[in-house]
């Protein structure tokens, strides 16, 4: 690039703009002339590099320091990039120089500084690819050079040991961090320009140009941050999430049992089967038999044996386990009022009728008993039957009994 004076211009890094600001930052005001020359020099440097995209260039491997602010005669700015372009070919056994390998300002290169070196060399190389091809490539390195642009602006503002500090040794600036970690960041150029411009929301330099215009780099010098947070408040901000996770935690815990509770409300067992639980049909039924089964505990009567015994068959789907263990108490009981009704009318004579039809009642209960439980056989059914037969009554016969009337 030709300077376009008779004489030699006196210039300075676009970088080195940050040194002489920050240090009258305090003093600063909308009319200072080195302000002025700053937003001068970073819209020349957009406008440049969208020059060069329009005639199909890159930025390429373009130097921090080798950004040049120039004052013209009439005391305007102008850029200049000396290095505009220029690639470092390797391959031809020529020792890498230090600016590639070392760089001084890493962080403005988005895969490294060889790799970019090493792309834009190879982008030269193959200018003879097709034009489909060639509009591919080109448009997605002109949109890592607004990147680019995006950090030198952001360096050129904040400077070069706070934006390291923002990335990392060694890694790129790719989007901005949070205000706690750059609390300086207020003006309307980091929200407006270079944190969009980073997150590939502005993809041309005409539309990075028109933002500038709006949100100019000198409103950084110029906006007060505010004072920073007293320790005791950061530490409280860095804790809080950690607060938070703890908090969930605890209140989780507090809540899993009345939750759990909701989803899988308790079963409160029923008293005679463990597997009913309060809230189906089966409780209020095995209610029912409660009673009767009190009463046939408590009065050892056949009417009562009898009741519980029919109440209980009544009762559907019972699970099987709990059903087994009541017929058999059921069956017990049933054995007992009759084994007492027969010693009851040994003690105490009733009048015949009287006698047979209670005794009838006894054995048409163990007859049922006996049907439900075939492998139960109790000796009361016999004897209910010989005392029915000694007062004259008949007995059906019962499977199994060995006392069954003979047909005639």
């Amino acid at each position: 690039m030709r300077w376009s004076e008779d004489e030699l211009p006196r210039y300075r890094c676009l970088l080195d703009f940050h040194a002489g600001l920050a240090a009258r930052r305090a003093g600063l005001s909308t009319g200072d002339e080195e302000l002025k020359q700053f937003d001068a020099a970073v819209r020349d440097l957009v406008q440049l590099t969208a020059r060069l995209h329009k005639a199909g260039g890159t930025l390429g491997y373009v130097q921090p320091q080798s950004v040049l602010v120039c004052n013209r005669r009439d005391g305007g700015a102008q850029v200049l990039l000396p290095d505009v372009g220029f690639f470092w070919d390797e391959e031809h056994g020529l020792r890498e120089p230090k600016w590639i390998a070392e760089p001084a300002l890493d962080l403005l290169f988005e895969h490294g500084p060889r790799r970019r070196n090493t792309d834009g060399l190879h982008a030269c190389r193959d200018a003879a690819l097709e034009m489909g091809k060639r509009a591919v490539a080109q448009a997605t390195t002109q949109a890592e050079d607004v990147r680019l642009l995006a950090r030198l602006i952001a360096v050129s503002l904040a400077g070069a040991e706070t934006v390291r500090t923002w990335c990392g040794q060694g890694r790129a600036l790719l989007a901005m961090p949070g205000r706690d970690k750059a609390p300086d960041t207020l003006a309307p150029i980091w929200d407006q320009v270079i944190s969009p411009a980073l997150l590939g929301r502005i993809s041309s330099c005409d539309e990075l140009a028109a933002r500038l215009d709006a949100a100019k780099p000198s409103e950084h010098f110029l906006y007060k941050p505010p004072a920073p947070p007293p320790l005791w408040k950061r530490a409280l901000r860095r804790a809080a999430p950690a607060m938070a996770g703890v908090t969930l935690i605890v209140a989780a815990a507090a809540l899993a049992p009345v939750l759990y509770g909701w989803l899988f409300p308790p079963c409160n067992p029923h008293a005679l089967c463990k597997q009913v639980c309060a809230s189906t049909p089966l409780f209020a039924q095995l209610d029912s038999v409660e009673v009767l089964r009190q009463r046939a505990l408590s009065t050892a009567d056949v009417a009562a044996a009898a009741a519980y015994w029919d109440g209980l068959q009544a009762v559907a789907a019972m699970p099987a386990p709990c059903l087994e263990q009541l017929q058999g108490e059921g069956a017990g009981l049933a054995g007992r009022a009759a084994r007492e009704l027969v010693e009851g009318l040994r003690s105490k004579p009733r009048p015949r009728g009287e006698a047979l039809e209670v005794l009838t009642q006894a054995a048409s209960l163990m007859r049922r008993v006996e049907a439900a439980l075939p492998a139960r056989k109790s000796p009361s059914g016999d004897l209910l039957d010989r005392q029915i037969r000694v007062r004259g009554g008949g007995s059906a016969a019962r499977p199994g009994s060995s006392s069954s009337p003979k047909a005639r």
